[in-house]
């Protein structure tokens, strides 16, 4: 959370996206090893993009293009070979590069609540943490003031409510009647890039 969209530029593009009809889970556009390649000249149409260290973008599913004459664009990894030529490969239809066009790598992860469970997708559904009977994020600007834009993103409200793997049948939770031992947890993170 504190790294969300570290290493990746802030403009004209959402790092952060919060499914409005989900509002228990997340994904965050991550540059997760740092990849960044400046084309020093033009690049004809193609698919497969030679940088100077492909093994930065190992890591990544995408690149990002950020280009003086246009806005962002993505594009999808479909291989990266580090063996024989530093080579990024893309899929789809082949794109050119410009001088001074930069490219990132990234990878979009994300958190979500499923059936008591906090799960970790992308590339893996792990779970973090088990008996989770609700959680909740909630993003705000330098004003702390709830907001959805990433651009004015420095800080997220993390509510998390777990119970006991057991009930105690002699324990009558407050609201529940169960028997299940809950306890709610809530922290705010500021983000260290958007300092």
């Amino acid at each position: 959370m504190m790294q969300a969209g570290a290493d990746l530029p802030p403009k004209n593009d959402t790092l952060v996206f919060l499914p409005v009809a989900h509002p228990d889970s997340f994904r965050i556009m991550i540059n997760p090893s740092g990849a960044i390649y400046t084309f020093t000249s033009d690049v004809a149409a193609t698919d497969s993009i030679p940088v100077t260290n492909a093994s930065a973008f190992a890591q990544c599913d995408s690149i990002l293009k950020d280009s003086l004459d246009t806005l962002f664009s993505s594009y999808k990894i479909s291989k990266v070979d580090t063996l024989y030529s530093d080579t990024i490969f893309i899929l789809g239809s082949p794109v050119a590069f410009y001088a001074g066009t930069t490219i990132y790598g990234f990878k979009t992860v994300g958190y979500s609540w499923h059936a008591g469970n906090v799960n970790f997708f992308n590339p893996t559904s792990s779970v973090l943490s088990e008996n989770v009977d609700s959680l909740g994020f909630i993003f705000y600007d330098k004003n702390h003031t709830a907001t959805t834009d990433w651009l004015k993103m420095v800080s997220a409200s993390i509510y998390v409510r777990a119970r006991t793997t057991l009930p105690d049948p002699r324990y009558k939770c407050p609201g529940y009647n169960d028997g299940y031992r809950r306890l709610p947890l809530t922290t705010e993170v500021r983000f260290r890039n958007r300092f």
